[in-house]
């Protein structure tokens, strides 16, 4: 119930701003996705990590991965910060643009390594090349993996 308040109330706040001028969306809150993440999947969030910092999302208990968890709720890209991290092909992409609207339907997609690795984020480089430079790398996840790929769903939710 109350990831479903927190959707509606984002989504009135997209639709409030819409009405003061034509303007990006509002980014989906993390809290929301990787919480809806862990709901769906069964693994839990990454609040804080004792003795360091965390730059990985989620935790899969019963493999002990660490997950990375993007999403969008546009037709546009993702970004990446210049230390984010997972376990060996723990990256999941959720598309909360689900045939082009954000309803509440979403798919998640896990995304190999070998996808995002070799994908370039801009004419000349790959988001491993720009991680090094400290920059924060954009993905469209839809465009140029998703699809790209083939890639089908691990799974399809509505909050």
């Amino acid at each position: 119930r109350k990831f479903r308040k927190i959707f509606k109330m984002w989504s009135k706040l997209n639709e409030e701003m819409e009405i003061i001028g034509k303007n990006r969306n509002v980014n989906i809150p993390e809290s929301l996705t990787e919480g809806l993440f862990c709901l769906h999947t069964g693994s839990v969030r990454v609040v804080k990590v004792f003795g360091g910092k965390s730059s990985f999302d989620t935790i899969d208990l019963k493999t002990r991965k660490r997950q990375q968890i993007k999403a969008s709720s546009s037709k546009g890209p993702t970004s990446f910060g210049p230390t984010s991290f997972w376990d060996r092909n723990e990256l999941y992409w959720m598309d909360f643009f689900k045939n082009g609207k954000a309803d509440g339907e979403f798919d998640i997609y896990r995304i190999p390594d070998k996808f995002i690795y070799k994908t370039k984020v801009n004419k000349s480089q790959r988001l491993s090349e720009q991680q090094k430079q400290f920059r924060r790398p954009r993905i469209n996840f839809k465009k140029v993996i998703v699809d790209a790929n083939k890639l089908k769903p691990i799974k399809s939710c509505k909050i």
